[in-house]
């Protein structure tokens, strides 16, 4: 729903390929056991037994470093290179041992870095794994032609002529991936503009229904607009305090700005006496008005059936539905209490009230900061989520300046 929303695809392909990568590394460390094993078994003779086991623990190590620090680093770029270079010693040892014959093990690591979709990333990595490739050749042709025997060749001959022939097969096969990632990039790229470009229309769509609203009654049209910024600074805080934090993704939190002018959709219905009534409503009025909130759900699913995101339709729904549901249950209109209630219609409960309480009416004038934070606080774990109410008290100073900005905008 945002233009972010290409970025957060990328970062979770990464952190989904890390993954893979990860699972990779952790089958690598049955090599050196395997090897072990083969020169037990006398299957490979001059694998060293030292060289082996040193190999073995040390890839081990790296093996837990990498998975430790992916874990308290999730989205840290860094996390994808750690990866690869693990991969890249694991082929640079297998490459250089006696004994075994691997050479072209090497594009795997430039397939791993294609699937990050990143020209950077694949471009450093095929470098990287080309200078190791060189560098191993070299090494190799040390023991390449065994003492006693004369094959007409030096070990630098030996050496120029795999590394020539080595490197005009790794150029092919890396040139290659590079272009499957950068057309794959492209083409994702331009998936994401034409999805924008449906987005946006869906976004005026939205914004449409919002001014349906303010048509209406012009003290809603702008508690919709404010609203969006309560449950933002909410959301930000709930995840700050560590409240919710796994629900509260930053999708998840756009999904909720986004949909937060459209929780009093059902308003339309409602009739224009009743929105501006300056005196109290008759039982037979707050019983009508209480409808808006299932015309506003079913409003939503009708209208916007067609959005590609259904979560975030789902989202739209629950805010529309139940933000008047209060958190004892004696909300309307399902009676849903505590987290029975969806968390997106209790944060939009207390972004609702709070802008109602420091908003003039026709039926009051605007409370103060000050007293609308002692109301929300006498009201925690009656009609609203305490923890949400702890976000609200905890976000006053940003609401004293949200407040002050809109008095200057309107001076």
């Amino acid at each position: 729903m945002n233009k972010s929303s290409n970025l957060d695809f990328y970062d979770k392909n990464e952190q989904h390929v890390n993954q893979i990568v990860s699972r990779f590394i952790l089958v690598g460390n049955l090599v050196g056991p395997a090897l072990i094993i083969g020169r037990a078994l006398k299957i490979f003779h001059v694998v060293n037994y030292f060289v082996l086991v040193v190999f073995s623990i040390c890839f081990l190590a790296l093996s837990l470093f990498q998975i430790l620090f992916s874990r308290k680093h999730p989205y840290s770029h860094a996390t994808k290179y750690i990866c690869l270079l693990s991969i890249e010693i694991l082929v640079a040892f297998l490459s250089i041992n006696p004994g075994l014959c691997m050479f072209m093990s090497y594009v795997i690591v430039p397939i791993f870095a294609c699937m990050y979709f990143s020209k950077k990333c694949t471009v450093t990595m095929c470098s990287i794994s080309y200078v190791v490739f060189v560098a191993s050749i070299y090494i190799r042709s040390f023991h390449a032609i065994p003492p006693g025997l004369d094959y007409g060749l030096s070990s630098f001959s030996w050496f120029m002529a795999f590394s020539l022939g080595g490197t005009i097969e790794y150029f092919i096969c890396t040139v290659l991936i590079y272009f499957v990632t950068k057309t794959t990039r492209e083409t994702l790229d331009e998936q994401h503009r034409q999805s924008q470009k449906i987005q946006e229309m869906q976004s005026l769509t939205i914004t449409g229904f919002a001014n349906l609203v303010e048509s209406k009654d012009s003290s809603t049209g702008e508690h919709v607009k404010r609203t969006s910024y309560y449950v933002s600074l909410i959301c930000k805080k709930l995840r700050s305090l560590n409240y919710y934090s796994e629900e509260l993704s930053d999708v998840e939190i756009d999904y909720m700005v986004k949909a937060a002018p459209l929780h009093d959709l059902g308003k339309i219905n409602t009739p224009e006496k009743i929105l501006s009534k300056t005196s109290h409503l008759t039982k037979e009025e707050f019983e009508i008005i209480k409808k808006h909130t299932i015309t506003g759900e079913k409003m939503i699913e009708t209208n916007l059936y067609n959005i590609e995101d259904k979560e975030y339709v789902k989202v739209a729904e629950d805010m529309a539905l139940y933000h008047h549901e209060w958190w004892n249950g004696n909300g309307y209109p399902k009676g849903l209490s505590e987290t029975d209630i969806p968390l997106a219609g209790r944060i939009m409960a207390a972004a609702d009230v709070l802008d109602a309480l420091l908003s003039a009416r026709p039926y009051k004038n605007a409370f103060s900061l000050e007293d609308t934070m002692k109301i929300m606080k006498s009201l925690s774990g009656i009609q609203f989520d305490p923890k949400v109410i702890i976000a609200v008290e905890s976000s006053s100073d940003d609401i004293r300046e949200y407040l002050n900005e809109e008095k200057s905008h309107l001076n």
